[in-house]
Protein backbone atom coordinates (compact mmCIF):
# COMPACT_ATOMS: atom_id res chain seq x y z
CA UNK A 1 0.00 0.00 0.00
CA UNK A 2 1.22 3.20 -1.16
CA UNK A 3 -0.51 6.42 0.80
CA UNK A 4 0.12 10.04 0.60
CA UNK A 5 -1.57 12.86 2.69
CA UNK A 6 -1.44 16.17 2.93
CA UNK A 7 -3.47 17.75 5.46
CA UNK A 8 -3.03 21.83 6.85
CA UNK A 9 -5.25 24.42 7.76
CA UNK A 10 -7.01 25.22 4.55
CA UNK A 11 -6.62 22.13 2.50
CA UNK A 12 -6.46 18.50 2.51
CA UNK A 13 -5.87 16.37 0.11
CA UNK A 14 -5.17 12.89 0.12
CA UNK A 15 -4.14 9.53 -2.39
CA UNK A 16 -3.76 5.60 -1.92
CA UNK A 17 -2.88 2.75 -3.68
CA UNK A 18 -2.66 -0.74 -2.88
CA UNK A 19 -3.13 -4.39 -4.14
CA UNK A 20 -4.19 -7.16 -1.72
CA UNK A 21 -3.96 -10.44 -3.20
CA UNK A 22 -6.59 -13.00 -3.87
CA UNK A 23 -7.34 -15.14 -0.57
CA UNK A 24 -5.25 -12.83 1.90
CA UNK A 25 -6.52 -13.12 5.50
CA UNK A 26 -4.81 -11.53 8.15
CA UNK A 27 -3.83 -13.10 11.38
CA UNK A 28 -4.14 -9.07 12.88
CA UNK A 29 -5.98 -6.45 11.24
CA UNK A 30 -8.52 -7.17 8.64
CA UNK A 31 -9.20 -5.98 4.84
CA UNK A 32 -12.21 -5.21 3.57
CA UNK A 33 -11.86 -7.30 0.07
CA UNK A 34 -9.46 -8.91 -1.12
CA UNK A 35 -8.40 -9.85 -4.38
CA UNK A 36 -8.25 -6.43 -5.89
CA UNK A 37 -6.84 -3.23 -7.06
CA UNK A 38 -7.86 -0.37 -5.25
CA UNK A 39 -7.12 3.39 -5.91
CA UNK A 40 -8.69 6.02 -3.22
CA UNK A 41 -8.11 9.70 -2.85
CA UNK A 42 -10.14 13.01 -2.22
CA UNK A 43 -9.10 16.76 -1.99
CA UNK A 44 -11.34 19.27 0.20
CA UNK A 45 -10.86 22.84 0.88
CA UNK A 46 -11.35 24.54 3.60
CA UNK A 47 -11.97 28.51 3.97
CA UNK A 48 -12.46 29.77 7.17
CA UNK A 49 -14.74 33.28 6.80
CA UNK A 50 -14.72 34.60 10.06
CA UNK A 51 -18.54 35.70 9.80
CA UNK A 52 -21.96 34.54 9.99
CA UNK A 53 -21.14 32.06 12.98
CA UNK A 54 -19.14 30.03 10.41
CA UNK A 55 -15.86 28.51 12.13
CA UNK A 56 -15.30 26.74 8.67
CA UNK A 57 -16.96 26.06 5.69
CA UNK A 58 -15.83 22.35 3.12
CA UNK A 59 -16.13 21.74 -0.38
CA UNK A 60 -14.80 18.52 -1.82
CA UNK A 61 -14.20 18.67 -5.64
CA UNK A 62 -13.94 15.28 -5.10
CA UNK A 63 -13.88 11.79 -3.63
CA UNK A 64 -13.17 8.64 -5.14
CA UNK A 65 -12.82 4.81 -4.59
CA UNK A 66 -12.09 2.58 -7.13
CA UNK A 67 -11.77 -1.43 -7.42
CA UNK A 68 -10.55 -3.57 -9.92
CA UNK A 69 -10.54 -6.93 -10.19
CA UNK A 70 -7.56 -8.70 -10.40
CA UNK A 71 -7.92 -9.56 -14.30
CA UNK A 72 -8.44 -5.69 -14.68
CA UNK A 73 -12.03 -5.52 -14.61
CA UNK A 74 -14.46 -2.88 -12.46
CA UNK A 75 -15.19 -4.80 -9.16
CA UNK A 76 -17.02 -1.73 -7.56
CA UNK A 77 -16.39 1.96 -7.38
CA UNK A 78 -17.66 5.12 -4.99
CA UNK A 79 -17.92 9.02 -5.97
CA UNK A 80 -18.68 11.96 -3.98
CA UNK A 81 -18.74 15.66 -4.39
CA UNK A 82 -19.49 17.97 -1.45
CA UNK A 83 -20.82 20.96 -3.08
CA UNK A 84 -21.68 22.52 0.68
CA UNK A 85 -20.53 21.99 4.11
CA UNK A 86 -20.28 24.42 7.36
CA UNK A 87 -19.30 24.45 10.96
CA UNK A 88 -20.38 26.99 12.62
CA UNK A 89 -18.74 28.15 16.47
CA UNK A 90 -21.30 27.19 18.40
CA UNK A 91 -20.36 23.57 17.31
CA UNK A 92 -23.17 22.43 14.93
CA UNK A 93 -22.24 21.53 11.17
CA UNK A 94 -23.86 20.20 8.47
CA UNK A 95 -22.85 18.66 5.05
CA UNK A 96 -24.44 18.32 1.50
CA UNK A 97 -23.04 14.95 -0.44
CA UNK A 98 -23.83 14.05 -4.11
CA UNK A 99 -22.59 10.49 -4.84
CA UNK A 100 -22.26 7.98 -7.56
CA UNK A 101 -21.70 4.55 -6.93
CA UNK A 102 -20.51 1.51 -9.16
CA UNK A 103 -20.98 -2.53 -8.46
CA UNK A 104 -20.32 -5.01 -10.56
CA UNK A 105 -21.44 -8.58 -8.87
CA UNK A 106 -20.58 -11.94 -9.88
CA UNK A 107 -22.86 -13.53 -8.60
CA UNK A 108 -26.66 -13.15 -7.59
CA UNK A 109 -27.04 -12.61 -3.85
CA UNK A 110 -30.12 -11.79 -1.55
CA UNK A 111 -30.15 -7.91 -0.42
CA UNK A 112 -33.01 -8.24 1.89
CA UNK A 113 -35.27 -10.96 2.86
CA UNK A 114 -37.31 -11.99 -0.32
CA UNK A 115 -35.21 -9.08 -2.82
CA UNK A 116 -32.40 -10.42 -5.05
CA UNK A 117 -30.00 -8.20 -6.85
CA UNK A 118 -28.37 -10.37 -10.14
CA UNK A 119 -25.02 -10.17 -11.48
CA UNK A 120 -24.61 -7.80 -13.52
CA UNK A 121 -23.20 -4.07 -13.73
CA UNK A 122 -25.06 -1.57 -12.24
CA UNK A 123 -24.86 2.40 -11.42
CA UNK A 124 -26.44 4.92 -9.44
CA UNK A 125 -26.66 8.48 -7.92
CA UNK A 126 -27.65 9.58 -4.39
CA UNK A 127 -28.16 12.49 -2.31
CA UNK A 128 -27.43 12.73 1.01
CA UNK A 129 -27.89 15.74 3.62
CA UNK A 130 -26.42 15.17 6.89
CA UNK A 131 -26.81 17.74 10.19
CA UNK A 132 -24.78 16.87 13.45
CA UNK A 133 -25.45 19.27 16.49
CA UNK A 134 -22.38 20.92 19.04
CA UNK A 135 -20.58 17.62 20.88
CA UNK A 136 -20.35 20.24 23.95
CA UNK A 137 -24.20 20.29 24.65
CA UNK A 138 -25.99 17.74 27.28
CA UNK A 139 -28.08 16.37 24.17
CA UNK A 140 -26.48 15.95 21.26
CA UNK A 141 -28.65 15.00 17.91
CA UNK A 142 -27.82 13.78 14.26
CA UNK A 143 -29.72 13.73 11.42
CA UNK A 144 -29.17 11.41 7.77
CA UNK A 145 -31.26 11.62 5.17
CA UNK A 146 -30.77 10.25 1.36
CA UNK A 147 -32.42 9.52 -2.27
CA UNK A 148 -32.04 8.58 -4.57
CA UNK A 149 -31.17 5.35 -6.65
CA UNK A 150 -30.17 1.64 -5.71
CA UNK A 151 -28.48 -0.93 -7.78
CA UNK A 152 -31.53 -0.90 -9.96
CA UNK A 153 -34.25 0.59 -8.25
CA UNK A 154 -34.61 3.69 -6.00
CA UNK A 155 -34.61 4.65 -1.99
CA UNK A 156 -35.07 6.35 0.49
CA UNK A 157 -33.32 6.80 3.55
CA UNK A 158 -33.37 8.03 6.89
CA UNK A 159 -31.08 7.90 10.07
CA UNK A 160 -30.98 9.46 13.43
CA UNK A 161 -28.68 9.26 16.36
CA UNK A 162 -29.47 10.81 19.97
CA UNK A 163 -26.83 11.49 22.65
CA UNK A 164 -27.04 12.34 26.08
CA UNK A 165 -24.09 13.28 28.35
CA UNK A 166 -25.74 13.18 32.04
CA UNK A 167 -21.97 14.70 33.97
CA UNK A 168 -20.45 13.17 35.35
CA UNK A 169 -21.18 9.33 35.75
CA UNK A 170 -23.98 8.56 32.29
CA UNK A 171 -23.70 8.49 28.69
CA UNK A 172 -27.01 7.11 26.77
CA UNK A 173 -27.21 6.93 23.36
CA UNK A 174 -30.01 5.57 20.89
CA UNK A 175 -29.41 5.34 17.11
CA UNK A 176 -30.70 3.63 14.14
CA UNK A 177 -32.27 4.54 10.33
CA UNK A 178 -34.90 2.81 8.32
CA UNK A 179 -34.43 2.39 4.58
CA UNK A 180 -37.44 1.79 2.10
CA UNK A 181 -36.27 0.19 -1.54
CA UNK A 182 -38.29 -0.49 -4.70
CA UNK A 183 -36.63 -2.75 -6.85
CA UNK A 184 -38.44 -4.59 -9.70
CA UNK A 185 -36.89 -7.89 -7.83
CA UNK A 186 -38.82 -6.77 -5.14
CA UNK A 187 -40.14 -4.12 -2.02
CA UNK A 188 -38.92 -3.74 1.26
CA UNK A 189 -38.35 -1.54 4.16
CA UNK A 190 -35.42 -2.09 6.50
CA UNK A 191 -34.50 -1.00 9.79
CA UNK A 192 -32.05 -1.20 12.67
CA UNK A 193 -32.11 0.20 16.01
CA UNK A 194 -29.31 0.28 18.91
CA UNK A 195 -29.29 1.21 22.43
CA UNK A 196 -25.83 2.44 24.46
CA UNK A 197 -25.65 2.86 27.91
CA UNK A 198 -22.15 3.41 30.08
CA UNK A 199 -22.13 3.89 33.60
CA UNK A 200 -18.56 4.99 35.17
CA UNK A 201 -18.93 4.41 39.06
CA UNK A 202 -15.23 5.87 39.30
CA UNK A 203 -12.20 6.03 37.02
CA UNK A 204 -11.58 2.20 37.46
CA UNK A 205 -14.16 0.66 36.66
CA UNK A 206 -17.64 1.43 34.34
CA UNK A 207 -20.08 -0.83 33.07
CA UNK A 208 -21.28 -0.61 29.59
CA UNK A 209 -25.01 -1.82 27.92
CA UNK A 210 -25.38 -2.50 24.29
CA UNK A 211 -28.80 -3.53 22.28
CA UNK A 212 -29.35 -4.46 18.74
CA UNK A 213 -32.60 -4.95 17.34
CA UNK A 214 -33.55 -5.22 13.48
CA UNK A 215 -36.74 -5.93 11.55
CA UNK A 216 -34.42 -8.70 9.27
CA UNK A 217 -34.02 -10.85 11.94
CA UNK A 218 -35.99 -9.61 14.42
CA UNK A 219 -33.91 -10.46 17.00
CA UNK A 220 -32.72 -8.36 19.68
CA UNK A 221 -28.63 -8.83 20.69
CA UNK A 222 -27.86 -7.98 23.84
CA UNK A 223 -24.26 -7.17 24.95
CA UNK A 224 -23.48 -6.03 28.81
CA UNK A 225 -19.80 -5.56 29.94
CA UNK A 226 -18.09 -4.74 33.16
CA UNK A 227 -14.84 -3.61 33.02
CA UNK A 228 -11.94 -3.16 36.17
CA UNK A 229 -8.50 -1.71 36.49
CA UNK A 230 -7.35 -2.68 39.45
CA UNK A 231 -4.18 -1.14 38.97
CA UNK A 232 -3.05 1.37 35.73
CA UNK A 233 -1.84 -1.54 33.00
CA UNK A 234 -3.88 -4.04 34.43
CA UNK A 235 -7.75 -4.99 33.33
CA UNK A 236 -10.03 -6.85 34.17
CA UNK A 237 -13.82 -7.79 31.75
CA UNK A 238 -16.88 -9.84 32.56
CA UNK A 239 -18.89 -10.13 29.32
CA UNK A 240 -22.07 -11.30 28.52
CA UNK A 241 -23.61 -11.38 24.78
CA UNK A 242 -26.94 -13.10 23.84
CA UNK A 243 -26.66 -15.58 20.97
Amino acid sequence: RLFVDYPNAWADVFLAASRIEMGFDPALGFVRQSGVQRVAGSARLLPRPHRWGVRRLEFKPLEFDINWNLDGSLNNAFYEVRPLAAAFESGDQFEINLQHRVDVPSDSFDIFDGAVVAAGRYGWNRAELQFESSSARPIGVAVTGGVGGFYDGHSEELGYELTARLEPHLTAGLEGGWEWVRMPAGSFSAQAHRVRLDYATNPRLNTTLFLQWDNESNRLAVNARIHWIPRPGSDAYLVWNTT
